[in-house]
């Protein structure tokens, strides 16, 4: 996916998300080893096909083309994790493991922060591409759409 953008902000999102993910991962090899479980257990059939398709995508499309798919299938996958945070920190939270869920709503936030920064690259990409199709219509984005007026807070 790194490789694939042409973007030069593009890839270093990319970059920097890609060492965030390392420290997730860490994290959550903490969490079970603290829980006393292992790091193994099932492939997510979800995130593998999310995955798969992304590395499909490239073929036939122009680099801004790709670069915008890129985003949206970057996108695609921030949200499945944002989920999934979001649950295990509820979970935790529910079961008063507050060190986890403090974990776990850190990395949350980390997703949600990549999420936000792809979708203002995404803008400017796509109003890159539309200025090449030749509308040259500009679309007013509401400030609210820029940055979002709440966040997920962590479960009480």
């Amino acid at each position: 996916m790194i490789q694939a953008a042409s973007s030069k902000e593009l890839r270093e999102l990319f970059n920097r998300h890609l060492e965030q993910t390392k420290d997730h991962a860490t994290r959550v090899e903490m969490i079970l080893q603290a829980l006393g479980e292992g790091a193994e257990g099932e492939k997510c059939t979800g995130m593998a096909s999310l995955i798969s398709d992304l590395e499909q995508l490239s073929q036939g499309l122009s680099h801004d083309v790709l670069d915008s798919a890129l985003v949206s299938y970057a996108q695609r996958i921030e949200h499945f994790e944002i989920a999934t945070y979001g649950s295990l920190r509820d979970c935790a939270a529910a079961l008063a493991d507050s060190d986890t869920a403090m974990h776990l709503q850190n990395t949350l936030e980390e997703e949600q922060d990549a999420d936000r920064q792809l979708t203002n690259i995404g803008r400017t990409i796509n109003t890159e591409l539309a200025k090449q199709e030749g509308s040259g219509a500009k679309t007013e984005i509401p400030a609210t759409f820029v940055e979002p007026a709440t966040r997920i807070k962590p479960a009480a």
